[in-house]
């Protein structure tokens, strides 16, 4: 191990404690999470969908002096009618939500988790204030979301109605809608082949719903998982897609780790082809890999799982649950782990 160390300093890596020398000597498989580790965690939305219409947003990060387009066309000079559901859209996301932007030195910056920050972002690029937004529909209840859940719902109060906005992963939230914002009948296929289209440019992908709620009601109460009288007969309202950048140093990381025999598995809640799509651009798998989903993992058996793990290199839309089963079928194999914000 002390020979170990001194190796590790003439590559100008410091370790303090010799069973760390060890511990890393003898890994080799590394599950990760993709969000903050993988990538910079600094979500920016780039795409967004009102039901008809895609619209483009520029900038990164929390900068605001991007603009919001429509096949090259600025917002500001939309008419008002066009801007009425991105919005509405816009409104959901910013306002069902657990988030805050503020102010600091001339910069934006978030606090809480940076995909909701991306959506309030994303409002106030459009042209929405939070502040007012929050004055004219204040929030009265609120459902926290849950992965297990797959998403988040508020209920607010609007010129003596009361309307409940929710957002979650667009599979789960096309399911709850009737209608979309214009009437027509939900058309799931083509929903879900424009946020595929959105994922495989590498977007994590949400879907916002809203609809009028009962003039009496007060709280929004869910014991369940799910939780259909608050979620049936939703108003499909749109999708916006974020992109959260690789670090720069990751992918000659991984390329290390492959050179010293370890292999790097990605463990993450976002969808699929999201997930598919920054692992082939970091070089933890190739364009034809497959990748489990957690519903498909709910379906296996331990014994099917232990046979899986030893090629499948990336996991979406799993739960913590379905983490530890992952886990445990790599140690059943003898693998060494190294775990790394997975739970």
């Amino acid at each position: 191990m002390a020979v170990g160390v001194a190796r590790m300093a003439r590559q100008n890596a410091i370790i303090r404690k010799l069973h760390a020398v060890e511990t890393l000597g003898s890994t080799t498989v590394i599950g990760s999470d993709k969000t903050g580790t993988l990538t910079k965690n600094e979500m920016t939305v780039k795409l967004a969908y009102d039901g008809k219409h895609i619209y483009e947003f520029t900038g990164s990060g929390c900068d605001l002096s991007g603009e919001v387009l429509y096949e090259g066309i600025s917002l500001k000079n939309l008419d008002s009618e066009s801007k009425a559901n991105l919005y509405n859209m816009l409104r959901i996301g910013m306002l069902c939500n657990e988030s805050d932007v503020y102010e600091q030195d001339s910069f934006y910056k978030v606090d809480g988790d940076p995909t909701e920050g991306a959506l309030i972002l994303s409002a106030m690029k459009a042209g929405l204030n939070k502040e007012e937004e929050s004055e004219k529909y204040p929030q009265i209840a609120i459902i926290p979301f849950e992965s297990e859940r797959g998403y988040m719902a508020t209920l607010h109060r609007h010129k003596g109605k009361k309307y409940i906005f929710v957002k979650g992963a667009p599979e789960k939230i096309i399911d709850m809608c009737s209608k979309d914002m214009y009437g027509n009948e939900i058309k799931r296929e083509e929903i879900l082949h424009i946020a595929s289209n959105f994922a495989k440019e590498g977007m994590r992908v949400l879907a916002f719903a809203f609809k009028e709620a009962d003039h009496d009601l007060e709280e929004l109460t869910c014991k369940d998982v799910e939780c259909p009288d608050i979620t049936s007969n939703l108003i499909f309202s749109g999708l916006q897609g974020m992109i959260d950048p690789p670090r720069p140093e990751v992918k000659e990381a991984i390329e290390g780790c492959k050179r010293a025999g370890i292999r790097v598995v990605m463990i993450t809640g976002d969808h699929v082809i999201t997930a598919k799509a920054i692992a082939e651009k970091l070089g933890i798998v190739h364009e034809k890999a497959e990748v489990l989903t957690g519903r498909e993992l709910e379906g296996m058996t331990d014994e099917e799982l232990f046979e899986k793990v030893k090629t499948v290199n990336v996991y979406a839309r799993v739960s913590p649950q379905h983490k530890l089963r992952i886990t445990k079928a790599l140690l059943k194999h003898g693998e060494m782990r190294l775990l790394s914000k997975i739970v």
